[in-house]
């Protein structure tokens, strides 16, 4: 392995919590390859000293979005959303009634799908939430991802991802060859770039949680970094949402308990105690 590619390596894991390997280095010359021509650098390498020595803001960016994975589509794992929209939303009206208040925060939300989608739920349900203040948060480190998010516009392709018929008819209108989502459900939404690795106290509490499928792509002591931090964003009763395929196993904490509701679905039950969890899984995904 050569210098600058450790360096590399290090680069990207420190400022985005992203573990490459650095032996696959046809993974790196095909997301930063055109990102080198387009500055008008001969190699990634030349690039990446470059950023090394001036430390541009925007190419910084330009660079970690390279690698970021922005794979999500509308109710991605729809038994999640079924869950919400049947337990998590009726537990919470009852659990705030009297502050008619409801923060949740889509992490990592990629280009919107997932936010949108909440937006859709929670209109259906706005029997139960009326006169309530509802704030959705959708945050995420790629900057182009998250033009696309404030954006709203999706094509033909997106829209059939996940996305029933009745909302596309409901939700959505036409705009040239895409499809432009509702003004109403944009004002739901508050869109901020933030990463994982820095944080997030200032963002405040949240009753629902949702990083789902991002959390595979860093290393064991980075996983266990962000879930502390994750879980001491909820409120004492609130709910945390990972994929699927992950898994939070909460530690002994007197007071403190996890409950698992499938799905990637966890409630934290305790009084003043902070769980110190850890994600499980079967081995550490790198890209």
């Amino acid at each position: 392995m050569t210098e600058w590619v450790k360096r590399l390596q290090t680069y990207l894991h420190r400022r985005s919590g992203v573990l490459i390997d650095a032996d696959k280095f046809y993974f790196i010359e095909n997301r930063l390859g055109p990102l080198a021509q387009s500055y008008h650098e001969d190699s990634v390498e030349t690039l990446f000293r470059r950023l090394e020595r001036t430390g541009d803001p925007q190419l910084e960016r330009a660079f970690i979005d390279a690698f970021l994975t922005n794979e999500t589509f509308f109710f991605r794992d729809r038994m999640l959303f079924d869950l919400i929209r049947s337990r998590i939303f009726p537990e919470l009206s009852l659990a705030k009634g009297k502050e008619h208040r409801l923060r949740i925060w889509c992490s990592a939300c990629s280009t919107g799908q997932e936010a949108y989608s909440l937006a859709m739920v929670i209109d259906e349900e706005m029997m139960r939430f009326s006169g309530w203040s509802i704030e959705i948060l959708a945050t995420d480190l790629s900057d182009r991802a998250l033009h696309s998010a404030k954006a709203g516009l999706y094509t033909n392709f997106e829209v059939q991802r996940g996305l029933p018929i009745q909302y596309l008819l409901r939700h959505f209108q036409r705009a040239g060859d895409r499809w432009q989502i509702a003004d109403h459900l944009k004002s739901r939404i508050r869109f901020e770039m933030r990463n994982l690795m820095d944080s997030f106290h200032d963002a405040g509490k949240f009753d629902l949680i949702l990083c789902r499928n991002v959390l595979i792509y860093f290393d064991e002591p980075t996983r266990r970094h962000i879930l502390k931090r994750l879980t001491q964003s909820l409120q004492p009763e609130g709910y945390l949402a990972l994929g699927a395929s992950e898994s939070l196993l909460a530690n002994d904490t007197p007071g403190q308990t996890w409950s698992s509701l499938g799905a990637g679905l966890w409630k934290r039950s305790d009084g003043a105690a902070l769980a110190r969890p850890a994600l499980m899984s079967r081995e550490t995904s790198r890209i």
